[in-house]
């Protein structure tokens, strides 16, 4: 997903991948995580550990090290490091004074965790996206009125 995330967002281009590692894990997004679910499945069934076959665990750390490059550590994507910091703060906090809000599953958590350590599970199971999304339902208004 951060793949399609950093293409979005003008990032990168798909043709900017490296191409012998997308080769093998495959073009879109199902592609790479069917391939990459895969070649656990096939690496691990009957044994005491859980791998990925060589091919599939070469490529995707290949693709990882791009996107550490080009995407993660990026100077444009640096910039937004600040106000990712603060959404994720007020999320918490919001969170943690509010946990009725938190999704059935989480607060049925609480019974054997702490609300930081389920409002911190919580938090980083979120997308970018919905992170965005959560975000601007709780602090964004939904409409304004002005009066005059």
């Amino acid at each position: 997903h951060d793949i399609d995330d950093a293409v979005r967002a003008g990032m990168i281009s798909l043709e900017d991948l490296p191409k012998p590692a997308i080769d093998v894990l495959g073009k879109t997004t199902s592609e790479r995580i069917n391939r990459t679910v895969g070649s656990i499945y096939k690496a691990s069934v009957g044994k005491d550990s859980v791998t990925m076959e060589p091919e599939v665990y070469s490529a995707l750390n290949e693709v990882r090290k791009f996107m550490f490059e080009r995407v993660y550590l990026a100077p444009s994507a640096l910039k937004q490091e600040a106000t990712a910091l603060n959404m994720l703060s007020a999320m918490f906090n919001y969170f943690k004074s509010n946990k009725d809000k938190l999704p059935a599953r989480y607060v049925k958590l609480l019974d054997n965790y702490d609300l930081d350590t389920v409002v911190c599970d919580y938090l980083s199971s979120m997308t970018d996206r919905f992170a965005v999304f959560t975000f601007e339902n709780i602090f964004v208004p939904k409409t304004f009125s002005v009066n005059g």
